[in-house]
């Protein structure tokens, strides 16, 4: 589904869940009910769903969740079998993310909302769920393809 009006206009839905992080976030949560808002509710969730095929940070497993630490940009990714504060993490400070919201929302809490660090991290776990280096419409669509 394309963006239909706006500053967006011509944009799929897929774009903007990894592209504007941001915009998705005020549709969901504050817009009035559209087309559009059930569209990014529906994409959320199929973003939430897809597993992390990342690599554990401290091993070669495959990592099941991701670690943001309050004040930092990045996220580390571990398996069920490593335990990220024995890299030396403040418990007060880590979390854990899986999901869309909760990166925006940790983001929101800890950085003041930064646009530039909600687009970062969303691609980040995007890529730890899958999702190529290669932005394309192609890899996008297959990446939400439920």
């Amino acid at each position: 589904m394309r963006i239909q009006s706006g500053k967006h206009a011509g944009k799929t839905c897929e774009y903007m869940m990894i592209n504007h992080p941001d915009f998705v976030q005020w549709m969901i949560e504050e817009a009035d009910a559209s087309r559009t808002k059930e569209e990014f509710r529906k994409l959320v969730g199929i973003f939430d769903r897809r597993p992390i095929e990342q690599e554990c940070y401290s091993c070669d497993n495959t990592a099941t969740r991701a670690s943001m630490y309050q004040g930092a940009d990045g996220l580390m990714f571990w398996c069920e079998g490593c335990n990220e504060y024995g890299s030396g993490a403040n418990r007060g400070k880590l979390r854990i993310v899986t999901t869309y919201r909760e990166v925006l929302h940790m983001i929101d809490a800890f950085a003041a909302g930064n646009k530039k660090f909600k687009f970062q991290t969303i691609r980040e776990l995007a890529r730890g769920k899958g999702l190529s280096k290669r932005i394309t419409e192609a890899n996008l669509t297959a990446f939400f393809a439920a």
